[in-house]
């Protein structure tokens, strides 16, 4: 159990949460999803590179791999450019992925139609 104790210590100075500025100036509306993801295209990326690059020079624990919200592909090209692994997490529900990997296979089988309507006869 002692053992157990100091790997679960030793892994969790591994793992750094770092925020990144959105890209968005305080008072901006936050819900107008086209304005948010422009600047998120805009800002983030170049905003995670900095950190990592700062990180890994100044830092003794090196960043190794990125870990990210499946949606936020431009994470996963920066690791890419920066010769970082990354891995995916799926923050939504599990039922929510499933039905993504499985709408080909629904509609193949008449469940859904193409626009995810039960199929009329």
């Amino acid at each position: 159990m002692h053992a157990t104790s100091n790997m679960v210590d030793h892994a969790e100075g591994l793992i750094r949460l770092v925020s990144i500025p959105d890209g968005m100036e305080v008072g901006d509306n936050r819900n107008d999803l086209g304005k948010l993801t422009d600047a998120f295209s805009r800002v983030m990326p170049g905003k995670l590179k900095e950190i990592i690059q700062k990180i890994n020079r100044e830092d003794d624990d090196k960043i190794t791999c990125v870990i990210a919200d499946a949606n936020m592909a431009w994470a996963f090209e920066v690791a890419t450019e920066l010769g970082i692994p990354g891995a995916a997490f799926w923050p939504a529900a599990a039922l929510l992925l499933d039905l993504l990997f499985s709408t080909d296979k629904l509609i193949d089988e008449k469940v859904l139609d193409e626009y995810g309507m039960k199929p009329t006869h």
